[in-house]
Formats: C-alpha cells, sequence, structure tokens
C-alpha cells in the first residue's frame, strides 16, 4: 500500500510513527506466538484426548461391569464415586473434542496468516517512515 508519507514534515513526526508501528509490531508478534503456540498444540491436543477418551472409556465399561457383581458396601461405594468421577471426565473431554477440530485448526491457521501479512504491511510502512526520515 501507498502511504503518505510525504506529508511527514519533521523527524520528530517521522519518529512519532516509527513510535506507533513499534507498538503494534510488538502487539503483532505477541499475538502470532500466542497462535503459533496455540496451532502447534492443537493437534497433538486432539490426538491426546482420543487416547484419554478412548482409555476412560474403556475404564468406565469395566467399572460398570464390576459394580453389578459387587455387594452394597464400601468397596462397590468406592467405585460408585470412581464411576461417577469417569463419567465427567468423558463428558469434559467430549466437550473439548468439540472446540478442537479442522474448522479451529484452520480459523487458527488463518488468523496467523493475517497477523503475518500485518507484519509484513508493518515493515514496509516502516521502511517508508525510515526513507522519508532520512530525506528530512
Amino acid at each position: 500500500m501507498a502511504y503518505s508519507v510525504n506529508q511527514l514534515s519533521t523527524v520528530a513526526q517521522c519518529d512519532a510513527v516509527l513510535a506507533l508501528i513499534a507498538e503494534e509490531r510488538a502487539n503483532l508478534d505477541l499475538q502470532q506466538r500466542i497462535l503459533d503456540k496455540r496451532r502447534g498444540n492443537l493437534s497433538d491436543d486432539v490426538l491426546e484426548m482420543s487416547a484419554e477418551l478412548s482409555v476412560k472409556q474403556a475404564e468406565l465399561a469395566s467399572l460398570t461391569t464390576l459394580l453389578t457383581t459387587l455387594p452394597e458396601g464400601d468397596t462397590k461405594s468406592d467405585y460408585e464415586r470412581r464411576r461417577r468421577a469417569l463419567n465427567r471426565r468423558i463428558t469434559e473431554l467430549q466437550d473439548r473434542q468439540l472446540e478442537f477440530n479442522p474448522v479451529s485448526l484452520i480459523d487458527r491457521e488463518f488468523d496467523v496468516a493475517r497477523l503475518t501479512a500485518s507484519l509484513a504491511e508493518a515493515t514496509a510502512l516502516e521502511a517508508a517512515v525510515n526513507a522519508r526520515k532520512a530525506a528530512l
């Protein structure tokens, strides 16, 4: 994009614009690092959640079978508490799986691409302002 850097008439104005660019770049860099980390973790998280969900569901099935054979008492009460905890964990994992899907991954990748373009534009503006500053 062509910027109106020729409108800048003093070195102080150039420095003010450069300060704004530096602040914006710092914000964009931080956002990009956060998104890069989330994007990288997303695919790992999906695999880990699927594996944990399978294990918890198998554990729940065996625990449910075991509970039908136990007589009333402390042991059965302990296993029933464990079954309720497993049910809660399975529900949590299923809810999280809804958040981590290919659409979420593409959305995050788009955010990273958008931030990368913004950083490139900030670099271009900075170069134009520095050139104007040097000409003054």
